[in-house]
């Protein structure tokens, strides 16, 4: 598997220096032309990947809702954060108290 992860990165790497070097051999309005034809079939591409990604999401929801017999229920204690006066609590089963008292660090003197 990492043999092949190398062989896609030396793949891409390939394609983009050739790129690079066609694009550089074009005067600036004829490589302009040709960045706007691919920017605009990238996006395409980019759009086929969103629509299938969000239909392999769905059918992996709709089958995540069968149980599981081998799948371990999660263990592992409760994660408490506090960032600001804003108060986070993650876990299962669990009740939190949070007691806010807040003075400041130093005494506003009166206008006058």
């Amino acid at each position: 598997m990492r043999a092949r992860a190398w062989l896609v990165l030396l793949a891409v790497s390939a394609v983009l220096v050739a790129v690079g070097i066609f694009f550089a051999s074009q005067d600036l309005g004829t490589a302009d032309q040709y960045a706007s034809v691919a920017s605009f079939f990238l996006a395409l591409v980019g759009v086929a990947v969103a629509i299938v990604a969000r239909f392999r999401s769905r059918q992996g929801a709709a089958g995540s809702t069968e149980a599981q017999p081998d799948r371990p229920e999660p263990k592992g204690g409760t994660v408490n954060l506090a960032i600001g006066n804003t108060y986070l609590q993650q876990g299962s089963n669990n009740v939190m108290n949070v007691e806010h008292n807040a003075t400041p660090a130093r005494k506003k003197r009166p206008r006058k």
